[in-house]
């Protein structure tokens, strides 16, 4: 899908981590699969772990939910795998990673991991920073030690976390401005938006350039309830008063600190 020009994609130091991947990782490996169902071997099954900006077939995939899924050869049986997946955009300093067993109790594990992951990809930034920031000593320096502040590297725990981070990168929008639009959503006192029982999630089904649109998620069924939008207009005056100011920009970091960038670290 096309990326819509918005001038407002913001620095992010936050960084997914995740030792495996080598600088030159392969978009896939052969890995000994097994069917969950008959526990058959998968010869030859080809698991992505990467996806690119120009990877048209594995983003289809991924938003047609059939990446990484197999059908047996012995019974037939369609099964996915829900393995970890990387979405790495080198031309403009991106990585968003996808750590499928990690959950909320997990997350400093995940941020750990998320970080080697970012030193391994792109060791020339780590070195540089290491240099300036060698002094401090707070969690969150510990945390983004080596990060270079022009890379932008976010860790999502979910399918859904993962599909609406890439598209928000490839449409220019920053996502913790979006995340904290979703904040002020859920908490307007005139609204019906129920955060413990639903979720939003950036809809790019339908691309409209006056409105930032959203999907309304019932956390039980895990399916569309509803939709809601904010204007376009919003959104801009949003990102050019959180992102064109220092102080600002900040705050928008304490708001959402780590590489886990989501709304409910404010509810």
């Amino acid at each position: 899908m096309p990326a819509r020009k918005r001038p407002v994609s913001g620095n992010a130091r936050h960084a997914a981590r995740r030792k495996p991947l080598p600088a030159a990782a392969p978009a896939a490996g052969i890995l000994e699969l097994v069917c969950p169902q008959c526990g058959a071997a998968q010869p030859g099954a080809k698991v992505t772990t990467v996806l690119r900006p120009a990877d048209e077939a594995g983003l289809a995939a991924l938003l047609k939910g059939t990446l990484n899924v197999f059908t047996c050869v012995k019974c037939g049986t369609p099964f996915r795998l829900d393995a970890p997946v990387l979405y790495r955009d080198d031309a403009r300093r991106a990585l968003i990673y996808w750590a499928p067993n990690e959950t909320q109790e997990t997350l400093d594990k995940a941020e750990k991991q998320v970080a080697e992951l970012l030193k391994a990809l792109m060791p020339a930034a780590a070195a540089a920073t290491e240099e300036t920031e060698a002094t401090e000593e707070t969690e969150e320096a510990e945390a983004t030690e080596g990060v270079s502040p022009d890379v932008t590297c976010r860790l999502t725990l979910t399918r859904g976390q993962f599909i609406e981070k890439v598209m928000l990168w490839r449409n220019e929008l920053d996502d913790r401005v979006v995340e904290y639009i979703k904040f002020q959503l859920f908490q307007n006192p005139q609204g019906t938006l129920d955060p413990v029982r639903m979720e939003l999630f950036y809809d790019f089904s339908q691309p409209d350039p006056a409105n930032l649109s959203f999907l309304v998620i019932d956390r039980e069924s895990g399916q569309p309830s509803a939709g809601t939008h904010v204007p376009m207009e919003l959104y801009a005056e949003a990102a050019a008063t959180f992102l064109g100011d220092t102080a600002l920009r900040a705050e928008l970091d304490k708001l959402f600190p780590g590489y886990h960038v989501s709304v409910s670290r404010l509810l």
